[in-house]
Parts: structure tokens; C-alpha cells; sequence
């Protein structure tokens, strides 16, 4: 047993006391989900539910596919200011390949960032966990992403971690916490949490639409008869309507009536107030993730489509990035090497226009000696050649010297 955990060992034994109770005490989170977690519009919000949103649901869908399909990786800085990919650094494969034996680098970030807007039924939503797993050589190994259940509690003002699953309690300095959003700093709180109405308006809607088109007709009524009829017979009647005319395979039949009775509409099930309605919660959810809403399906006049990338890198996913790139850096290096070794996304690749725009933009760093041709093919993805490696010629001189910098 560690030194650490020979230190706190007596703190799990005291949190092994608050587990084992029963009822909201056990775990208040859950219970909270389960007692207040309906909205205004009388229906449950919460991890599952407001995925049935569509708007929402691909919202966060392109939110951690986009972040997990960016290249991340592991950079160091020398005196000068220069900036290596650091390609031998013993993180470099979890970074770049696999930060853990079960998911790959795309899969874990996705999963990561779908963590933090969801949660599940036994996760909080608006945090999201690692574990920094060292070999018994102290060298990190693995970053394990915790998917169970887990609490966080204090000790003479220090942060520790009870993880369910590996029941054991671990300090703050070996998980990197990650916080949606947070009041304090210290707990990311979810979304979900802090949208019940608009988003509980948001299933409302798609469950009435699901109603309606379910009960088969585009038009609500009800049958009428100047007869007196017994209760048998209002059942065969009924039987033989819902038989023949409910259910979308019956819609649009013509209704053959007899025996005097008529059917008399009482108003429509979805009008153009409910379309607008769904139109409305898109824009909501746009304004909520950041994610464009001509990206979530609804038609908008938008014609440049560079611009509106530039939009969505800067003010949703840069963000996002740096929160990552932040908790990553202070936890996975040590004091000494802060600035100096560090991880980065590499956002270069979302902010590039077309192709004429990318053509302008790199004649004319080439010809300020700002980008030599073999820094202009990397951006490109293209390999560089012998003598790619000098740089243009200043625009204002004929000079014939030595054009390296």
C-alpha cells in the first residue's frame, strides 16, 4: 500500500460508513434526478430523456465528434520560443492513439465530452472523470476514464475522489476533473440540470406529435348519434372505428357511417403553432450548446459558410478546447515543466477557408517569410521536398543574399 493511501485509508473507512445507508443519503444526486427532475411542461428531464430531442441530441453529437476528430497531441517549447511535436515523449501514444487499453483516442474523447452535456443514471452530468494510472515504476500508463459512480469530499482542505469502482479513495492531483459548468469551481453541474424548461418543452412536443400521428388521424373528433345507445353497442361502435381508422396504416381512409351517426371534428393535432413551436426549441438549443443552427436542420439564410466555421470554432469549440488542454496540462506534468511541455489542439485544420481563400493566405505569408513552401505543404497534408525548407524573398528587396532567416 502507498504512502497516500496508508494516509487516507482511515477517510475510506469513514465513507464506507455513509455508503452503506440507505435512501437519498446514499446517494443524493440520483435521488435528486428522481424527485425534481420534471419541468414546467409536466414531463421528466433528464440523461436519457433529452436525447430524445433531436436538435439536442446532434447537437452534442457534433460537438464531441468534432472535438474528438481534432488532432491533439503532446508539444514542447525549447528556450527560444520554438514549438516541437514531442513524437518520443512517453505520453505521446495515449495522447495521440490509445489513452487506455479499451478505447481508442476518437472513442474516448467522444465518449468524454458526451459525459459532461448528459451524464447517465449513475453518473453526474457536467463532470467528467480520469484517472492518471501510473506502473509501478511511477511512469503514467493509462488514463483511465471513470464511468461509475463516484464522490468527491474534502479532508483538511484537501480534494480527494471516492471511486466506486475501484473502491478506493484517490487525491485530486491524479484526476483530471473536467466541469461543464460549474458555480464553484470545484462541481460541473450539467446542461440538463440547468434547462428543465426548455428542454422538457422539448420532449413535450415530440411526445405530442407522437400521440397524435400514433392515434392515425390528421384531424381529432368525436362520433355523434341522435340515438339512444346502450353501453354495448357504444363499444361496438367505438371498436369497429378505432379497428378500421385509428393508426398511421389507416390514415387518410374515407369513413363509410351509419345508423344516424356522425363524426365532427374538434380542432387539429399539430398545427402550424406546434411546427413553429419545434422551430423555437432548435433556436433554444442552439443558443444553449453554441452549435449553429443550420448545423441542427433548420433552413437559414447563410451564405458564408467560412464565416459561420469561424463562428463555431471560436466562440463554441475553442472553449472547449482549452478547458480540456488546461486540466490536461496542470495534472499531467509536473510543476517545473509547465509552459514548457504541454498538450494542444491543433485548430488550424476548422479555420481553414477554401481553396482560393488558403492559396491567398499562403502566398501571401510566403511572401513576408512568414511560412517556407515545405511548412505550407504540411498545412496541406502534403510531404515536403528537398530546399522546401527556405524561405521567400522580401517583397521590397532585389537582394540576392541568403534568403534563410
Amino acid at each position: 500500500m502507498g504512502l497516500i493511501q496508508r494516509v487516507i485509508k482511515p477517510f475510506q473507512t469513514a465513507r464506507a460508513a455513509i455508503y452503506s445507508k440507505i435512501g437519498p443519503a446514499k446517494d443524493w444526486s440520483t435521488w435528486q434526478t428522481v424527485l425534481f427532475s420534471a419541468s414546467r411542461a409536466k414531463v421528466s428531464v433528464n440523461w436519457k430523456t433529452s436525447q430524445a430531442i433531436p436538435a439536442y441530441f446532434r447537437a452534442v453529437t457534433i460537438l464531441s465528434e468534432q472535438i474528438a476528430a481534432l488532432p491533439f497531441s503532446v508539444y514542447t517549447k525549447d528556450e527560444e520560443g520554438n514549438i516541437t511535436e514531442a513524437v518520443n515523449h512517453p505520453l505521446y501514444p495515449l495522447i495521440n492513439f490509445r489513452p487506455e487499453p479499451t478505447r481508442d483516442k476518437f472513442t474516448y474523447m467522444e465518449t468524454l465530452v458526451r459525459q459532461m452535456f448528459t451524464g447517465s443514471s449513475n453518473y453526474k452530468g457536467g463532470n467528467a472523470l480520469i484517472h492518471i494510472m501510473t506502473d509501478s515504476s511511477g511512469n503514467i500508463d493509462r488514463l483511465h476514464l471513470i464511468t461509475e459512480e463516484w464522490e468527491q469530499f474534502k479532508v483538511e482542505g484537501e480534494y480527494f475522489y471516492y471511486i466506486h469502482e475501484h473502491g478506493a479513495s484517490v487525491p485530486a492531483s491524479e484526476i483530471i476533473h473536467l466541469r461543464m459548468y460549474s458555480e464553484d469551481g470545484i462541481l460541473g453541474k450539467s446542461v440538463i440540470d440547468y434547462q428543465q424548461d426548455t428542454l422538457g418543452r422539448g420532449i413535450a412536443e415530440i411526445q405530442h406529435g407522437a400521440n397524435f400521428y400514433g392515434n392515425g388521424a390528421q384531424i381529432g373528433g368525436v362520433l355523434e348519434t341522435d340515438q339512444a345507445l346502450s353501453k354495448e353497442q357504444r363499444d361496438i361502435i367505438q371498436e369497429s372505428w378505432n379497428r378500421n381508422y385509428q393508426g398511421p396504416d389507416n390514415s387518410g381512409k374515407t369513413a363509410l357511417l351509419s345508423n344516424g351517426v356522425k363524426y365532427r371534428t374538434t380542432g387539429k393535432g399539430v398545427d402550424a403553432n406546434d411546427i413553429e413551436g419545434r422551430r423555437l426549441t432548435i433556436t433554444d438549443i442552439s443558443n444553449i450548446t453554441g452549435v449553429p443552427v443550420t448545423l441542427l436542420g433548420q433552413s437559414e439564410t447563410f451564405n458564408n459558410a467560412e464565416l459561420l466555421n469561424r463562428i463555431f470554432v471560436q466562440y463554441t469549440l475553442r472553449s472547449w478546447t482549452k478547458r480540456i488542454e488546461s486540466e490536461f496540462n496542470s495534472k499531467l506534468f509536473p510543476r517545473e515543466q509547465w509552459g514548457k511541455t504541454f498538450v494542444k489542439f491543433d485548430l488550424d485544420g476548422l479555420l481553414q477557408g477554401d481553396t482560393d481563400s488558403r492559396a491567398r493566405l499562403y502566398q501571401t505569408m510566403y511572401n513576408i517569410r512568414a511560412l517556407n513552401p515545405n511548412e505550407i505543404r504540411k498545412k496541406e497534408g502534403l510531404n515536403g521536398y528537398e530546399g522546401g525548407d527556405e524561405y521567400g524573398m522580401p517583397l521590397a528587396s532585389n537582394s540576392k543574399e541568403n534568403v534563410n532567416p
